[in-house]
């Protein structure tokens, strides 16, 4: 994304001799890419000598940084200062430009999405498509129509402007997959596009022998090699198409972006699963959400930012190395994994830390690192290695093994549960699913060294449990159980019997005991103390044994059941009128004499539970609230009722304490309903003015019902709401009943004292019956209408400071300038109009309205209930206190809301796109902590500090 026009300098003129592979590449990347039985078929080690140089990761990167283009670099500013400011978004089109007129083929274009989709996630960058072909705004352009692959780029000085990158329609066959050269292609053009060069100073063909400067210098450390793995000595490793950017290429691009904050230290920073099981969706990286059904046929590197990760192999069964070695920028070696039969086929970035390991059912070797690791080897023979780091260990199948540094007297042990605690380099701990421990002077059995550790017994104490009649019990039974090892205890007898969880005995007294996978009983009386009267005591008495895993010691639980009373239902007279859906708390006069909490179980004897329904022998519908009451919707059953008349509708509800209930029967007396008197209403105000119109104040209703607008000109309108009349002007529906009356420009140029006629029809609801009235409105010419504000301003072409009065009710119409308009403190409210230029709005109290027009706009609404018009451009609105309206119309950019309100504030969108929540909700976008909404390639609507499930459709209002 650019925003800019072109500039010619001396030293930073437009550049446009930056082009790779241009018109195609006979180079091996581009050429020689193999099928996938050339590829099972070659070996894991390079083919070609070369009298390259040693030289770190580091090293390398700055080669592509910097050596390849002469020490001078390429970037985006992606910065928000300076020129071609992109402020953290970039633009791609994949739908034409230039002689290729419809782009690249859909197939490929999602790979082009996934390539940067994949971007996005490690660097945080925001890459966004479009169909615009404006330079000045986008920053790649993807074609098909020329032959071979290359990319090309236009810049001023260092500043990459705009790219185009041409990947022809045959290329690799035509083919489209994640496991060919395609996608390798495509991720090898855009890090051109983004300013790294290549590995050596060749560009159309080279020979790893005679061209290569670096000795690592081959597809396993970058994308940007010319050289295949295997055409490379120095690598072990198989031929593999690449899935991503490689290690080397992202501590370039990190060199590059991290500078504007755009670094791998934003990649997947949660607790992220790679591999099989993954948690990483394919909204985030679809790529990396496939990984687990590629990772046996292509090449990798993994890069995460932060949290407990985990590298899970084990759909798997060839055996594996998986290698966790934390990657350093000055090595001269890269540490990698041979995944599914694969050699050299996964490395990490450097200074990424992945935690956790899981092998598959092959024979699998697992390198750990310094961070606290969980190594899980799967089936097979495995052989794990924690190093540094509180690590543990898991064996899961075959005769597996963990090797330690040292000799077996360089390290304390002890029993913890069915585990080996390790204390040397860490403390480790070895699961009894692993059969060997290797020291540097010898192999020991887990069976051996766990028999010969000291152990002390557990201590099991005796607990004393207090239940009502009827209540069942989850207990926690060894919670004051204790073992001098802080070793884990299990129950494993009750009452003599051998148990293990899940295991349910049921006792002499009728009542079942349950135990659970988290060692704790249920307890279920199933009717054993029924009998029981309210003071009345019942004793139930269990013996349990626990273990260490080595030792036990036994203890007993006492149960003492207490007597109950069922709760007083007690009989309820209600009202409701016809057509008017009523809740009632029917529990309000009800009671326990234990004070137990009760709730609804049954309707007319029908069981219930909150959420649930019954429908009467009336047609009506009784609801159960997920706050206990009853919700009563008539659904039509007394529209009949003629007015003044009335009729009872009665069931029966029946309510429990969880032990005893009762049953009462809720009369509901159904009273026909009046229609509201609507009075018809005439307005006279002036051209060009928001006004708002109270047409409730005169009308009324006989039974004293609320009234609404329900209706504007037969089309049916809610709070936020608006309609559109035929002479242009606006209707919106506000919080308080009031209508706001918007011109839009309808009447614009009336003379003075020239006016001009509206009109429409409005109807009113009283909740269950309507009525309808009308409005007369006359416009007067432009002289009229400044008296009936406090203060009228018109700004000029200039920038300008416009503040108006304190008493309120204020227009100000900015000019062209850069403009500060300031509203009054008045809670009348105010209409603030930018006008064209970059101008801030300020609404201070009353409910303002706020129009920013042209330009990049902020709009502050302050306190009262704000209408805020970002209008076109890229705005920046914060509303404020009270509950405020964010109106979106078609072009309006790609606004920020800074202050959304989840709990009071409404979007207010232009249905040209979007017509119902489920439209726009597949628009949402999770970006960090806050919510994009892409309206369509050009206009956006950011949300900070606002997640998905904070909004519903009551949030928006389609207009």
């Amino acid at each position: 994304m650019s925003n800019i026009t072109d500039v010619v300098a001396s030293y930073n003129s437009l550049d446009t001799s930056d082009s790779l592979h241009f018109n195609g590449c006979a180079c091996s990347v581009c050429m020689a890419a193999k099928d996938d039985l050339e590829r099972s078929e070659e070996g894991g080690s390079g083919s070609t000598a070369s009298l390259a140089a040693e030289a770190s990761l580091g090293e390398m990167a700055d080669y592509l940084q910097y050596g390849y283009w002469n020490n001078y670099g390429r970037h985006h500013n992606v910065g928000s200062a300076g020129y071609d400011a992109n402020d953290g978004v970039l633009l791609y089109n994949l739908s034409g430009y230039g002689t290729d007129a419809d782009g690249i083929t859909e197939a490929r274009a999602e790979l082009v999405r996934d390539a940067f989709d994949l971007f996005e996630a490690v660097l945080g960058i925001e890459f966004q498509e479009t169909t615009s072909t404006n330079t000045s705004d986008v920053d790649f352009f993807f074609r098909d129509n020329d032959s071979g692959a290359y990319a090309w780029s236009s810049r001023y000085g260092e500043t990459i402007r705009y790219s185009e990158i041409n990947i022809a329609a045959n290329w690799s066959g035509g083919s489209s997959n994640y496991d060919d050269y395609t996608l390798q292609t495509i991720i090898h053009e855009i890090g051109h596009a983004l300013g790294l060069g290549h590995q050596g100073q060749y560009n159309g063909s080279a020979n790893y022998g005679s061209n290569a400067i670096y000795e690592l210098d081959s597809w396993q450390a970058t994308m940007m090699s010319y050289f295949s793995q295997t055409q490379n000595s120095a690598v072990d490793a198989n031929y593999e198409f690449l899935q991503t950017p490689m290690a080397v290429d992202w501590i370039a691009l990190d060199n590059i972006y991290g500078q504007y904050g755009y670094g791998v230290s934003n990649a997947f920073q949660g607790d992220t699963v790679y591999g099989f099981n993954t948690n990483i969706s394919e909204e985030t990286s679809r790529i990396w959400h496939e990984f687990s059904n590629y990772a046996n046929r292509t090449a990798s590197t993994i890069v995460d930012g932060d949290g407990i990760d985990t590298l899970d192999v084990s759909g798997y069964s060839n055996n594996q190395k998986i290698d966790l070695t934390i990657q350093t920028a000055d090595q001269t070696y890269q540490n990698s994994s041979n995944i599914g039969g694969r050699t050299g086929n996964l490395t990490l970035a450097v200074g990424t830390v992945i935690e956790n390991a899981v092998g598959g059912s092959g024979n699998d070797e697992i390198i750990g690192n310094s961070a606290d690791n969980i190594l899980s080897g799967g089936g097979g023979n495995d052989t794990l290695i924690g190093l540094l780091g509180n690590d543990q260990f898991h064996g899961n199948g075959g005769t597996d093994t963990v090797v330690f540094s040292y000799g077996f007297d360089a390290y304390d042990f002890s029993i913890f549960g069915a585990a080996i605690e390790v204390v040397g380099e860490g403390i480790d701990y070895v699961f009894d699913t692993i059969e060997n421990l290797q020291f540097s002077d010898g192999l020991y059995s887990f069976a051996s060294l766990f028999q010969n550790i000291d152990n002390a017994k557990p201590d099991a104490v005796n607990d004393v449990v207090h239940l009502d009649e009827g209540q069942n019990s989850k207990i926690s039974i060894l919670s004051n159980d204790n073992d001098a090892d802080g070793d884990a205890l299990t129950i494993v007898e009750i009452n003599g019997l051998s148990v293990t969880a899940g295991d349910a005995l049921t006792l002499s007294s009728g009542a079942e005991v349950t135990l659970n996978a988290d060692g704790t009983l249920t307890y279920s009386q199933s009717g054993a103390f029924s009998a029981l009267n309210n003071g009345q005591t019942a004793v139930e008495t269990i013996t349990y044994r626990v273990s260490d895993g080595t030792a036990f010691d036994d203890a007993e639980l006492t149960i003492r059941v207490s007597g109950n009373s069922a709760p007083n239902a007690r009989n309820d007279n209600l009202s409701a009128k016809v057509g008017v859906r009523k809740t009632f708390d029917v529990l309000s006069n009800d009671g326990d004499d234990e004070s137990d909490t009760i709730q609804i179980t049954a309707i007319n004897g029908n069981a219930i539970e909150k959420g649930g329904s019954v429908t009467l022998s009336s047609g009506a519908r009784v609801t159960l609230t997920q706050t206990g009451k009853l919700q009563y919707d008539q659904l039509g059953a007394f529209l009949a009722l003629a007015a003044g008349t009335s009729a009872t509708e009665t069931f029966t509800y029946t309510i429990s304490d969880g032990l005893g209930a009762d049953t009462a029967r809720a009369n509901i007396e159904v009273t026909a309903n009046s229609a509201p008197i609507v009075v018809d209403e005439d307005v006279r105000i002036g051209e060009g003015r928001v006004f708002a119109l109270d047409l409730l104040k005169n009308d009324r209703d006989k039974d004293n019902d609320t009234l609404s607008i329900a209706e504007i000109e037969g089309k049916a309108i809610s709070v936020g709401g608006s309609v559109v009349l035929e002479s242009g002007a606006r209707l919106i529906l506000n919080a308080d009943g009031t209508l706001t009356y918007d011109q839009r420009g309808a009447f614009k140029g009336l003379d003075n004292w020239d006016s001009a006629a509206d009109a429409f029809e409005y109807t009113v609801s009283d909740g269950s019956t309507t009525t309808k009235g009308s409005v007369d409105v006359s416009i007067d010419g432009h002289s009229k209408p400044k008296s009936e504000y406090d203060d009228w301003h018109v700004g000029k072409s200039s920038a300008e400071w416009l503040a108006v009065g304190v008493v309120g009710n204020n227009k100000v119409f900015a000019g062209n300038g850069n403009d500060d308009v300031v509203g009054s403190s008045s809670s009348k409210g105010d209409v603030l109009s930018g006008g064209g230029g970059r101008d801030w709005l300020w609404g201070l109290a009353g409910d303002d309205i706020l129009l920013g027009n042209q330009g990049q706009d902020r709009l502050f609404g302050g306190s009262g209930s704000d209408s805020l018009f970002g209008g076109t451009d890229n705005d920046r609105l914060m509303g404020g206190a009270g509950a405020d309206r964010f109106v979106f119309e078609k072009n309006s950019g790609a606004d920020v809301i800074v202050d959304f309100n989840p709990n009071q504030d409404q979007i207010v969108i232009d249905p040209d796109n979007y017509a119902t929540f489920d439209d726009i909700s597949s628009r949402f976008v999770r970006k960090g902590d806050d919510l994009l909404i892409r309206l369509n390639s050009d206009d956006s609507i950011k949300l900070l500090d606002v997640s998905l499930p904070d909004l519903d459709e009551s949030h928006f209002v389609f207009v």
